[in-house]
């Protein structure tokens, strides 16, 4: 069951909704280059995918809980936390490229690309 979110979760939350709404309707993909698009996609769908098989895959079908306390992670599952790590930044790094190119953020596309991934794991963490 998703937990009702804290006053600063929701205004992350929403606050990232606005500049993703922002974002669809003035910033173009055409603009960014093939290389920067594969990499966002690739590392979303990395990052993505690690999220879902330690959230969900490891717990409820290989009945396997991750600590993340007291850095227990470091012996169950250290290359999947680095490689999440990775493509979370490299995620960050494209996105702000994408989203520094469009007329919309210029140079302040780093801060709206922090904001948009704020909001996502503030999404995450409520389930």
């Amino acid at each position: 069951m998703p937990r009702t979110p804290s006053a600063t979760q929701a205004s992350v939350i929403l606050g990232s909704l606005y500049l993703a709404y922002q974002a669809y309707q003035q910033v173009s993909l055409a603009d960014a280059s093939t290389l920067t698009l594969f990499l966002l996609y690739s590392s979303a769908l990395s990052f993505f995918g690690i999220y879902i098989y330690i959230g969900y895959y490891l717990p409820l079908v290989k009945n396997i809980k991750l600590d993340f306390s007291n850095n227990k992670w470091r012996t169950t599952a250290p290359r999947l936390i680095q490689a999440a790590t990775v493509s979370l930044i490299t995620l960050y790094v494209t996105l702000s490229i994408v989203l520094s190119q469009g007329q919309a953020f210029h140079f302040l596309g780093f801060l709206v690309a922090a904001v948009l991934i704020a909001g996502v794991v503030a999404i995450a963490q409520l389930f």
